[in-house]
């Protein structure tokens, strides 16, 4: 199946995953997860780190043996990275100006954090609003933009 198949699969199906937790592994960091299918739990999801396939595992303990199974590992590497991503950027928020580029996420840093920032500094806000202004015509995506919003950025 090529890779735009997968995702005209993958998005007919609503799968989320809950209960995301990291852990050390063989080769990298593993994780396991509970996978969703249309809210229903389907499986719990297991990667060992020691490389093959995810094991997908029912409530009962027996093995979950899906129609596509490089479908469905493909979907939940996907939703593990993307609630990484989230839990990234939920770190970043308060640290300076998050975007996203071809690398992943970045931050545009100050030397404190935003709210210390306009606290401590008279200037703080306008200091804020010129490196937003800059990080958009560097043709940035700014992903806290709800955040920079709420503290009093022009965005």
């Amino acid at each position: 199946m090529e890779r735009e198949d997968i995702y005209a699969y993958l998005w007919g199906m609503n799968y989320t995953i809950k209960n995301l937790r990291f852990h050390p592994g063989h080769d990298a960091e593993g994780f396991s997860c509970d996978l969703y299918e249309n809210g229903k739990k389907l499986c719990q999801v297991i990667d060992d780190s020691w490389g093959g396939e995810y094991m997908l595992k029912l409530s009962d303990g027996s093995n979950y043996i899906p129609k596509d199974r490089g479908a469905l590992e493909c979907a939940v590497g996907d939703l593990v990275h993307q609630e990484e991503e989230k839990r990234q950027q939920k770190k970043m928020t308060k640290k300076g100006i998050v975007f996203r580029d071809k690398v992943g996420l970045g931050v545009l840093e100050f030397d404190v954090q935003i709210p210390t920032l306009l606290k401590k500094y008279s200037n703080g806000l306008e200091a804020l609003q010129k490196a937003y202004n800059k990080a958009v015509a560097d043709g940035k995506e700014i992903v806290n933009v709800s955040y920079l919003a709420s503290v009093g950025v022009a965005v």
